[in-house]
Formats: structure tokens, sequence, C-alpha cells
């Protein structure tokens, strides 16, 4: 096997616009077991998961 295919896959930066921030925080959170890392409340938040990928949302018209 080549090197290219033993190395993990991951995500670079991700980076959503939505319309509902609660909902998305908690499907995060409840659902995929990310931690919140940081949040603005009325307009963005920040999820990590346990290998530190990070994933920004954003309220639309707030990026």
């Amino acid at each position: 096997m080549n090197a290219v295919m033993n190395r993990p896959l991951s995500i670079g930066k991700v980076a959503l616009t939505v319309r509902d921030l609660d909902r998305v925080s908690r499907f995060y959170q409840d659902v995929l077991g990310f931690r919140l890392a940081s949040s603005d409340a009325a307009s963005r938040l920040t999820v990590r998961d346990a290998w530190g990928t990070s994933i920004t949302v954003a309220v639309a018209g707030c990026l």
C-alpha cells in the first residue's frame, strides 16, 4: 500500500449558514456528540468533536 492510503481522513474548515441556531446547536451536541467550543448566542457558534474537528455555524446574514 502506498503512504497516501494510510493517512487518516480529516475535514478541513467547515462553515455553515443556518436559520435556526438553537436547533442546529442541539443537533450537533445531542445527536453527533460535538462539544460547544464557543458561542455568540445571537449569531454564531463553534462546535468541536473529540478529534479536534471544528464547525462554525452562523445565522444567515451574520457570517
